[in-house]
């Protein structure tokens, strides 16, 4: 199967697909996607062949090229972070994937999800996602801002290696950011809710068992706002990672919340989104106001494809409280 790049757009550029391969950064990355998971929870069994692409790790890892190189970034974990340091537009794409979607697609999510993350549905009572067919796809599939983020940390990650650190990935759905980050020898722990979780450990056996040097990412319930839930992730990670995750503002406090309890004082916060109505501009007077700092990644550190304001990557850590008077 051809891989063709992750900027096409038009017809072809859909997500209604249930498998998917990615190159970012010399990784490849083999996603299930569930696009008609909606359908399935009304009744309809119906459930397209995937396409002919590779069925395990050692597979995928046979089509890997050369690793893009990262820059250095601010101290070890347990130091202060640094501002965020320029750097070097890529002179390449950095990635490619098969049928990338289209912002038409994109346009399609709907603002009806419960906290949980990136395309985290109501729950239908079979434990799937809501019967509406727009919900369906929301966390059961691949959204854009899932690249650019892990196009961007895997390009310049905040402490020059990942080797050591520990992630937390909040929303993850299909697991790409996580998965991307654990193959580069992060220790991952990925969260959604509950009816994600199994295309989530699909998505990790498909593509980390015997491939991450830390070992696979450990897949875990998350509500966000959850005190007990945000208790049983374990220690307190060195970086929190969320892609496309802002789209619906009235779970903003819960999202910060979540971000409140698990943040160490030297907890880095990545959030990548797009920009889709005025009201997401709230959530940075909200974080503010609740003890962040936050920074705008500077545009030229998104892959070409992605710049021109309509991408956006927020970097928050926690202020602390003694500097505040």
């Amino acid at each position: 199967m051809a891989i063709v790049p992750f900027r096409i757009s038009g017809p072809a550029a859909s997500q209604d697909l249930e498998g998917r391969l990615f190159q970012i950064c010399g990784l490849v990355i083999k996603i299930r996607q569930h696009p008609n998971a909606g359908l399935r929870c009304m009744g309809d069994s119906t459930e397209p062949a995937p396409p002919s692409i590779p069925d395990s790790a050692a597979d995928v890892s046979s089509l890997a090229t050369p690793a893009c190189t990262g820059s250095a970034g601010p101290a070890p974990p347990g130091t202060s972070a640094g501002p965020l340091g320029s750097a070097a537009k890529s002179q390449s794409n950095a990635a490619a994937a098969i049928l990338w979607p289209g912002d038409d697609d994109e346009d399609d999510k709907d603002n009806s999800s419960v906290p949980g993350g990136t395309g985290s549905p109501v729950a239908c009572p079979l434990h799937g996602p809501a019967p509406d067919s727009k919900l369906g796809k929301v966390g059961l599939v691949v959204w854009q801002c899932g690249f650019v983020l892990s196009d961007l940390l895997l390009r310049h990650p905040p402490w020059g290696t990942w080797a050591g650190i520990r992630v937390l990935d909040l929303g993850s759905g299909t697991g790409l950011v996580g998965i991307a980050l654990a193959l580069s020898a992060a220790q991952v722990v990925l969260t959604d809710l509950p009816h994600i979780l199994p295309l989530m450990r699909q998505n990790v056996e498909a593509n980390c068992m015997g491939r991450c040097a830390a070992g696979p990412p450990t897949v875990a319930e998350h509500v966000w706002g959850d005190a007990g839930s945000a208790a049983s992730l374990g220690p307190q990670p060195d970086l929190i990672t969320a892609s496309d995750v802002l789209y619906e503002p009235r779970y903003y406090p819960a999202l910060i919340s979540s971000l409140e309890l698990l943040c160490a004082p030297h907890t880095l916060v990545y959030i990548a989104w797009k920009k889709r109505h005025v009201e997401e501009e709230g959530f940075v007077p909200l974080a503010e106001a609740r003890g962040f700092a936050v920074q705008v990644v500077p545009e030229h550190m998104l892959s070409d494809e992605y710049q021109g304001g309509m991408y956006v990557v927020l970097r928050l850590c926690r202020l602390d409280p003694m500097s505040l008077g």
